[in-house]
């Protein structure tokens, strides 16, 4: 294990008072303040599995926040439970922290909550953790006329108006205004239902109108199986992203004003969506329709020596509301794109996108049969004096997933900030990591943790396996000077798998279990054989440990049986296969490391595989492995694929199990 844990953690290095139930971070509330135009969409699964929905809600209007965490919405409401539309007047409460991730309490669905995200007068967020799919999008309300629409949009549309997946619609469109209330012919691509076939229709006479910073675009009724009739118009300030629907149908479109060059794509977005997919063996026959909503972020790292296309590091809180497991799931990933593009398809997830200028938004569509849309932008540059935490610089050290991810007992954490520490110290080499390191201690609801290292800009730190709240309050406390207080969702695990590059990207960290090498594409990985796989995240062990301590030798500290799956995504199956796990805990003699020995599963393509990890509430699919064929295992139509790109992927549908 010990060039495994050289390459893992010291690397790494280079690039108690008993607790209370913490509150979630309230400094953010004034991010919300004034009028926002919004639309919020609900679908409500039938509930026996069949793939329908029967109810379909969907509010229209005007949220007034009051900076301190109240609000009150003045809406116009269609629910398939009721008869036409109501004007319907409601109040609720927020909490958004300093990062601009929090969460509205619901104001229509009662016990329902909004988890979200606020930048530049722009939330957007979803419902995913009380059993509805839900997309919320809410702009600061202008005096917007004609003016503000000019020039050429991009639009992603989703309609579920019929309740039925098998009927369910989504489409993309080109839409040129001229700002005076005429847009004319838009080329429109749909897709129905399951069919993966695209239908290409133009619509003609288009118009647009505005009255009281409200927009309307008029799409004629004939041609066109998807967009139809009046549609709300709501713009951000900026005028670059466009979002809405028909007024009392249960739609949603979101767009963005085309950037005339190929804006720089890179840094910290924040997220939110809907996917609809098929359940089927193949990824041409769908048996049914599946949905989630979602919301996280992502952090867009340009190519480089060691990741030849830009890549995406993506965490996203899902919830299908046909759900097995009837429960939310974290689900982080990685995808690639070309560069500096002004739009690009991504293959793997079948999603198309397009940016606005500068790439302050992004949004998506994805082709048929997976259908969806999604919107993104950009996180804002945070910074501070003195001790000083990034609200958005809680990181999951191996996978490097970013900050709206939820936390686990025992995981090792890199925070980044400004003055942190004096200089540079690391832990000792072979003991336990100490909770006070180079006169500083970082502080989980007052629990002091293990400490790897230490610098000015960035912490290494295991999560103290005492959390019992499911919020957790992280201080840096620096010769007795306190920092800011970050808080973050506490989940029983948070899986991620270290990578050979230190960036949670490209090929994982894994020895072949018989002479301790590294696998390569020079040096695969072949099925029947076992591999060690090195993570962080798997929550807590038995027997328990004391924080930083070393794992056992004689007497291991694993997690509990078959709450750890190990998949293999070549990318010509829908289904990832599994690999049967032979232990899975604290990797032997080392402290803030786990591992996982995984035995490689037949029928799989020679070449580049996702290596996926689930575990009940988390699933990670970001790190590669390369894997060689065997003859008697991999049938010949399929181990031809030698190809280095990475497979074709997709989250879990119905979660891990």
């Amino acid at each position: 294990f010990t060039r495994a844990f050289v390459m893992l953690l010291a690397a790494a290095a280079i690039s108690v008072p008993s607790q209370a139930q913490q509150s979630w971070d309230p400094t953010g509330n004034g991010l919300l303040s004034g009028n926002y135009n919004f639309r919020e969409t609900i679908w409500l699964a039938d509930g026996v599995g069949i793939g329908n929905l029967s109810r379909l809600v969907t509010l229209t209007g005007v949220i007034n926040f009051n900076g301190k965490g109240a609000y009150t919405i003045s809406a116009s409401v269609a629910d398939t439970a009721a008869s036409g539309t109501s004007n319907q007047n409601y109040s609720g409460t927020y909490t958004i922290s300093a990062s601009g991730y929090g969460f509205l309490a619901a104001p229509y669905i009662t016990n329902g909550t909004i988890f979200g995200t606020v930048a530049n007068g722009v939330f957007i967020g979803s419902a995913t953790e009380t059993g509805i799919n839900e997309l919320f999008v809410a702009a600061q309300a202008s005096s917007a006329t004609n003016a503000n629409f000019s020039g050429t949009y991009t639009m992603s549309y989703f309609n579920f108006s019929t309740g039925a997946f098998s009927s369910s619609a989504s489409s993309t469109a080109q839409i040129t205004s001229n700002g005076t209330g005429t847009i004319n012919n838009v080329a429109v691509r749909s897709y129905i239902g399951t069919s993966g076939s695209a239908i290409n229709t133009t619509e003609t006479g288009v118009k647009n109108s505005f009255t009281g910073g409200v927009g309307t675009m008029s799409f004629p009724t004939s041609g066109n199986p998807a967009l139809k009739g009046n549609m709300d118009l709501l713009l951000s300030p900026d005028g670059n992203l466009i979002f809405g629907g028909t007024h009392a149908g249960f739609d949603f479109y979101v767009g963005v004003k085309n950037a005339a060059d190929s804006p720089a794509f890179k840094g910290l977005y924040y997220q939110a969506g809907l996917d609809q997919a098929n359940s089927s063996a193949t990824s041409t026959t769908v048996s049914f329709g599946e949905m989630d909503t979602f919301y996280g972020s992502f952090q867009a790292n340009p190519a480089s020596a060691s990741i030849p296309d830009g890549a995406v590091v993506q965490h996203q809180r899902y919830f299908d509301a046909l759900s097995l497991t009837g429960a939310a799931t974290t689900y982080t990933a990685t995808n690639f794109y070309p560069g500096n593009v002004n739009s690009y398809t991504d293959s793997q997830t079948h999603t198309e996108y397009a940016f606005s200028p500068n790439a302050q938004y992004r949004i998506g569509f994805g082709q048929g049969p997976y259908l969806g849309l999604s919107v993104a932008m950009q996180v804002p540059t945070f910074s501070g004096s003195g001790v000083y935490l990034n609200p958005t610089g809680v990181l999951n050290g191996a996978s490097y997933a970013p900050f709206t991810t939820d936390i686990a007992p025992g995981e090792l954490l890199v925070l980044f900030g400004t003055g942190l520490a004096p200089g540079l110290t690391t832990a000792p080499s072979g003991a336990a990591f100490p909770q006070i390191l180079g006169n500083v201690k970082v502080l989980f609801n007052n629990i002091p943790a293990a400490l790897y290292y230490v610098s000015p800009t960035q912490i290494a730190v295991i999560v103290p396996y005492g959390i019992t709240s499911s919020i957790a309050q992280i201080q840096v406390v620096n010769n007795n000077v306190t920092s800011n207080a970050v808080t973050a969702f506490v989940s029983a695990t948070a899986p991620g798998i270290f990578s050979q590059n230190n960036q949670g990207v490209g090929n994982g960290s894994v020895l072949h279990n018989a002479d301790g090498s590294l696998v390569t594409a020079t040096n695969p990985a072949v099925p029947g054989e076992y591999i060690q796989v090195y993570l962080t995240g798997l929550g807590s062990v038995f027997p328990s440990i004391a924080d930083g301590s070393p794992g056992g030798t004689q007497q291991l500290n694993t997690v509990p049986d078959g709450s750890v799956v190990a998949a293999f995504n070549d990318g010509l199956v829908n289904t990832p296969i599994h690999g049967t796990i032979l232990f899975a805990g604290l990797a032997p003699g080392y402290p803030g490391l786990y591992q996982a020995s995984v035995q490689v599963p037949g029928g799989l393509a020679s070449g580049p595989a996702f290596l996926d990890i689930a575990t009940g509430d988390g699933y990670t699919s970001q790190v590669l492995i390369s894997l060689a064929s065997g003859a008697s295992d991999v049938p010949a139509a399929r181990s031809q694929r030698t190809s280095a790109s990475p497979p074709t992927h997709r989250k879990p549908l119905r979660g891990p199990r």
